[in-house]
């Protein structure tokens, strides 16, 4: 059999043209795997030894407990992860114009008023 049999025999269910130029076949693209991340969540919705309690409602009180007697990275982990990381204002000025650039919110942050902290808007001249 010759090659150009044997292609056209593979590729004869085939419809041609099933997408037009710049289309993609597979838009969301291959699924994003996260082994770790997903067994961790398994792990910590699993139960303890004491009733309807889970692995991560004890971390978290292990956490708040270790804060409460004045452990400074984890009061700055649990308002990390509660509040979001504070925004940084930096000021850059030159050639007339006054830019203030800020961190980026995190994907929960609902706000869209981009003054939302009290700061004045940023004036150019």
């Amino acid at each position: 059999m010759s090659d150009d049999a044997a292609n056209s025999e593979r590729t004869a269910g085939i419809k041609p043209y099933s997408w037009k130029p710049g289309q993609s076949g597979n838009p969301s693209g291959r699924p994003k795997r996260q082994p770790i991340i997903d067994e961790l969540r398994k792990v910590l919705d699993q139960g303890t030894d004491v009733p309807g309690e889970t692995v991560a409602d004890r971390l978290a009180a292990l956490l708040v407990k270790h804060a409460s007697k004045g452990n400074g990275q984890f009061m700055k982990l649990i308002l990390e992860y509660v509040a979001g990381k504070p925004t940084e204002h930096i000021d850059v000025q030159g050639g007339g114009v006054t830019l203030v650039l800020r961190e980026a919110k995190r994907p929960d942050d609902t706000c869209d008023d981009d003054n939302a902290d009290g700061r004045p808007p940023a004036e150019t001249t």
